[in-house]
């Protein structure tokens, strides 16, 4: 065989091995199917798989009880003098609201009793008292550790900073609301990401943009807030499996700093310090833990300390005095395991983690001279 002749046959087996036009649409065409037959599998078991929302849950779409109502400037608010029952398969607790709209069980003069120093409380439904009696709450408990000390609570369901902001402007006309010597701002991670969302718990709500001409950098956008529900999760259109690729990927970027949510509650943080300043108060702020930073494990638990630590820096920065509760209850559960600080199911702290922020919180502002013992008049 000549070496013309081998060339030319190796060239046929070439020829002969490569797939051809046909088989190529084939295997494209069985890649295709594949791929979609994999999505909708997902689809499918995604929504077998997630239940509905809980309307009992704290952060859930839908908001079942009578004490909130909408509100024009806030999204919603407690409604003064409402009474309701909180149910789930984990407790059973009444909701009360006093006249002046705030989760008590007793009216608040404008200013301390004489001999008394006052603490206001902002904050979501870890301070409101979520699954707890109201006695059984951390600002309750504080109230308790001296009979010299009285404890405010102006804590909402659900309210990102903005929100918490918003509610202690309203309430402070020529002086800060109910004349605090401290205020104290109990904020839950969530609080920081929910400045950039214009709906929660089935209510439309506020939001704050940064406006770099502004004197504070932010613009309030949204108001008069409408009075039209959010839609729940169930009600939202499109793929489930492409919105939770999508707002697991934005949750991932705002807990590594990502966004607009770090830099509004930058600012955020520093209107209400200017505005707690000039009522005459001192601004101290407690970050309260999610149970997964406590109990977790993993990346979940790594990525949610990096971003608590992360607004912690941003707070030592500002000069604003902190207290994040993560490391206290880590070493609580590790001393007594069987002592749940967490409801399971339901994320929000038991009446034993109500109990130890408590004694953390009051144990913090003593050491700092704030609020004990009393100012003489």
């Amino acid at each position: 065989m000549t070496r013309t002749q081998a060339l030319a046959d190796t060239k046929n087996e070439s020829t002969t091995d490569r797939p051809g036009r046909q088989e190529w649409l084939a295997r494209l065409a069985l890649l295709v199917g594949s791929t979609v037959f994999l999505v909708a599998f997902a689809e499918l078991a995604l929504r077998l798989v997630v239940p509905p929302a809980d309307p009992h849950r704290g952060d859930a779409d839908r908001d079942p009880f009578t004490f909130f109502d909408h509100h024009p400037t806030l999204g919603w608010d407690l409604v003064p003098g409402a009474e309701d029952r909180h149910v789930t398969a984990e407790f059973d607790i009444e909701i009360r609201i006093n006249e002046q709209g705030l989760r008590s069980d007793r009216a608040y003069g404008d200013a301390a009793p004489p001999g008394t120093r006052r603490v206001v409380v902002l904050g979501d439904s870890f301070s409101f008292g979520h699954g707890v009696a109201v006695e059984e709450g951390w600002v309750a408990r504080l109230e308790e550790s001296s009979d010299s000390l009285e404890a405010v609570n102006l804590a909402v369901t659900g309210y990102g900073i903005d929100q918490m902001v918003l509610r202690l402007e309203l309430r402070s006309r020529d002086h800060l609301a109910f004349s605090p010597q401290v205020v104290i701002a109990a904020v839950f991670l969530a609080d920081v990401f929910r400045v950039t969302s214009d709906a929660h718990i089935g209510y439309r709500k506020p939001r704050f943009v940064l406006a770099p001409a502004a004197v504070d950098g932010l613009r309030l956008a949204g108001v008069p807030v409408s009075r039209q529900a959010a839609p729940s999760a169930d009600q939202r259109a499109g793929s489930l499996l492409l919105r939770t690729v999508r707002e697991r990927g934005q949750t991932l970027a705002k807990h590594l700093g990502r966004g607009d949510a770090w830099p509004i509650t930058e600012a955020l943080l520093l209107r209400l310090r200017g505005r707690v300043e000039r009522g005459g108060a001192k601004l101290l702020v407690v970050l309260v833990p999610k149970d997964v930073a406590v109990a977790g494990r993993g990346v979940r638990r790594d990525l949610n300390r990096r971003a608590v630590a992360r607004l912690a820096r941003m707070l030592s920065e500002l000069g604003i005095p902190h207290l994040d509760l993560t490391d206290s209850f880590t070493r609580q559960l590790q001393q007594t395991p069987g002592e749940a600080l967490y409801f399971p199911r339901d994320g929000h702290w038991t009446v034993a983690g109500h109990r130890l922020a408590g004694e953390r919180v009051a144990a913090w502002i003593a050491n700092q001279g704030l609020g004990l013992p009393p100012e003489q008049p």
